[in-house]
């Protein structure tokens, strides 16, 4: 996010070993937040009256920030919160239907190795997470991807607010406007 002054954050959850760290995406901030899930969630819903906290559980498979989400009306899958992402993707399989066919392949960024990451923008979508409806603006998807088939990545986390800790146990706690839009 060098617009931001930010590299980007690949792992907050590993920040610190006990406190939350929030991502706040609505205020540019980064904080380290101790208390329980109740006491933080509690806060979070505190300082933004307009966002509402999906507390979400965290998939234990991964080290990662991934919860159960779905792109309407498909099933849910496991997809990563992905704050060090421009884009919001799934693999083509986890969305039958949408299909690649006859969509221009995209540069979507790079991967670790350095690699191209290719794919094809669908459009506008809905993502289904924690019983809320998060609009996707512009939906990516991808031939194949490792697990997980799905990344929300900043072109829906922008504007929202993602707490997360160490502690896997511990759930998500992620604030997304009120209305889902």
């Amino acid at each position: 996010f060098p617009g931001w002054g930010v590299g980007g954050i690949l792992s907050p959850q590993h920040l610190h070993p006990s406190a939350w760290a929030v991502v706040d995406l609505v205020g540019d901030e980064l904080l380290l937040v101790e208390g329980s899930t109740a006491a933080v969630a509690g806060w979070l819903a505190e300082r933004s009256t307009t966002l509402t906290t999906l507390t979400l559980t965290r998939d234990g498979g991964f080290p990662s920030v991934v919860v159960r989400a779905a792109i309407s009306p498909h099933r849910a899958i496991a997809t990563m919160l992905n704050t060090g992402g421009r884009h919001t993707e799934f693999s083509s399989g986890a969305v039958p239907g949408l299909g690649l066919a006859g969509a221009a392949s995209v540069r979507l960024g790079g991967g670790v190795s350095g690699a191209d990451v290719l794919g094809a923008e669908v459009g506008e979508a809905a993502l289904l997470v924690g019983g809320q409806e998060v609009r996707v603006p512009s939906l990516a998807l991808r031939a194949s991807m490792h697990d997980p088939q799905g990344l929300v990545g900043m072109n829906v986390l922008r504007g929202t607010v993602v707490a997360v800790s160490a502690d896997m146990s511990r759930p998500v706690l992620w604030q997304v406007p009120a209305s889902g839009r």
